[in-house]
């Protein structure tokens, strides 16, 4: 996919949304990730505040800049490294820019990254002037700090449910066993991951069925894989 950032109209990319300067990221079609690390094919680490990856397919960063001189011409030299050293189709600026004028921030606009005022993802925000003034704050869902540990026990229960199925096809008993879930979570699990194609159902007998992962599912769990690690 050919980075052409200057003419981004939102709908660009699955699952992600630009209105009004609010960019809207679908958390069922992308696992995105706070403060990662990420080596570049010269052996230079680049510190991302937002990494995003698509079923391994499409990759996104996400910078945090200031409204001022100094942390633009910082954000540009961020950039003008990350699109020569890192393989990444998307770059975003997360600047508060309203009502602010500059050369430096005209040149911003000129770089072909894409400037957003708010990254939402799911029910989860994150507001660079929130982030500043509390950086433990930074991920505001307008619901308690518990609410996104829910979010992310999802996502882990989720991949076991993944692993699981991509070592053995298994009947719903042997989720629910294995995964240690009750049999209504284990369902609408499994019917989710239905839906992004990433397990197909089975048909053993007239009575049972079983589950398995596709090779959409498998690729998916691959790069799940990686950003776990980093």
């Amino acid at each position: 996919m050919s980075s052409s950032l200057s003419t981004f109209s939102g709908n660009d990319l699955p699952g992600i949304s630009l209105i009004d300067g609010i960019l809207y990221v679908s958390p069922e079609d992308w696992i995105i990730r706070q403060n990662v690390s990420l080596k570049g094919v010269t052996g230079v680490v680049h510190h991302v505040e937002f990494y995003g990856e698509s079923r391994g397919e499409i990759k996104i960063i996400g910078i945090v800049s200031e409204p001022t001189e100094e942390s633009i011409y910082k954000a540009m030299g961020r950039i003008h490294m990350a699109k020569l050293d890192l393989k990444i189709d998307f770059i975003f600026v997360l600047c508060k820019c309203d009502g602010y004028e500059s050369p430096h921030l005209n040149a911003l606009k000129l770089s072909k990254a894409i400037i957003v005022n708010r990254l939402i993802v799911g029910n989860e925000t994150y507001d660079p002037a929130i982030s500043k003034a509390n950086p433990k704050k930074s991920l505001i869902a307008g619901k308690s700090a518990s609410t996104m540990r829910i979010r992310r026990d999802r996502m882990k229960i989720m991949l076991d449910v993944m692993e699981l199925l991509n070592s053995q096809s298994s009947r719903i008993t042997n989720v629910v066993y294995k995964c240690n879930l009750n049999y209504k979570t284990a369902i609408e699990l499994l019917n989710d991951l239905i839906r992004k194609n990433y397990v197909e159902l089975r048909k053993e007998t007239d009575r049972e069925n079983s589950y398995a992962l596709t090779k959409t599912g498998r690729e998916a769990l691959q790069s799940a894989r990686k950003l776990y690690a980093t």
